[in-house]
């Protein structure tokens, strides 16, 4: 957090952030719906990543669909924020140090440990409510520690092993972690078991 650039002023209402860095095939796909569903409720959405990605569709490529350009700096990132409600940072953006750690891996392999760390971000410090997304019997498990172990809000969609994200007739489990302290929202639910889409 004290290596990430901050917002000069608070946005006006508390953002949702998106991490997008790869962790689960169609996350990009996923995070996009998320994204302008939100938006279609006034709530304001950041997401952030790499530019690139090392294997299918990364997401900036297709949140430039939806008119929704990586910005090339903070001021630019508030400003569109306010207008928008929706705004890409690139992890460069977000802090170079990340960034390099990011640039490893080819090395170091994906997922990593940046990979997971950038779930905890609070992009800009502006307070916002992390989704973490997470499937068992997957690294990506390992992200319902880490939203323990980190200061404010987060929401963490679990699917069971064997079901897919992108799956919009499953509803993971959705818990709430405060501060460290978990509150479940909802148990996961199949579209057969709540009677169809």
């Amino acid at each position: 957090a004290d290596r990430c650039v901050r917002w000069s002023s608070p946005p006006a209402r508390r953002p949702i952030a998106l991490a997008l860095y790869g962790l689960f095939p169609g996350e990009a796909i996923l995070a996009a719906l998320l994204a302008t569903f939100l938006r279609r409720f006034d709530v304001p959405v950041i997401l952030h990543g790499p530019l690139e990605s090392s294997s299918g569709l990364s997401a900036p490529v297709l949140l430039r669909e939806l008119d929704i350009l990586p910005c090339t700096g903070i001021a630019q990132a508030e400003a569109e924020l306010a207008s928008l409600g929706i705004v890409f940072l690139p992890a460069q953006l977000l802090s170079s140090a990340f960034a390099s750690l990011l640039a490893l891996r080819a090395r170091l392999g994906t997922p990593n440990a940046a990979h997971f760390a950038a779930q905890g971000i609070d992009p800009g410090g502006a307070g916002c409510v992390r989704i973490g997304m997470s499937i068992a019997a997957t690294t990506t498990d390992r992200l319902r520690g880490l939203h323990h172990a980190v200061e404010g809000d987060a929401l963490v969609l679990a699917w069971p092993a064997g079901k897919s994200p992108v799956n919009l007739a499953f509803r993971p489990r959705i818990t709430r972690v405060r501060d460290g302290v978990s509150e479940a929202l909802f148990d996961s639910e199949a579209a057969e078991h709540a009677g169809g889409l």
